[in-house]
């Protein structure tokens, strides 16, 4: 397959996750990649010819998905310690496991 990483052409033969890809090209600050255009984890395999650009910290979508990260740890951190720190109506309790509609 062919691949078109950050502008360079790289040919492989068996498909890959974006994290061994970013690994074997030596890309320790991606946290995310856009193949074709759309945005994938680095959990994504990668089985066929594809255009990727690895993005980190630096670019905007990726501070907003650390910001979310961070959110979310926070939250279910609270969560753990004392559920009634966090408001029972929250939305997140649904995103950490919690519900006051299912206890």
């Amino acid at each position: 397959m062919k691949l078109k990483i950050n502008n360079e052409v790289l040919e492989l033969s068996e498909p890959l996750t974006l994290e061994k890809l970013a690994q074997k090209l030596n890309i320790s600050t991606a946290i995310f990649a856009t193949v074709d255009g759309r945005m994938r984890e680095l959990s994504y395999m990668i089985a066929n010819d594809a255009d990727i650009e690895f993005m980190g910290l630096d670019s905007d979508v990726g501070m907003r998905i650390y910001e979310a990260t961070l959110r979310y740890v926070f939250t279910k951190a609270l969560y753990e310690i004392d559920a009634s720190l966090i408001p029972s109506n929250s939305i997140l309790l649904e995103f950490i496991g919690g519900s006051p509609f299912h206890d």
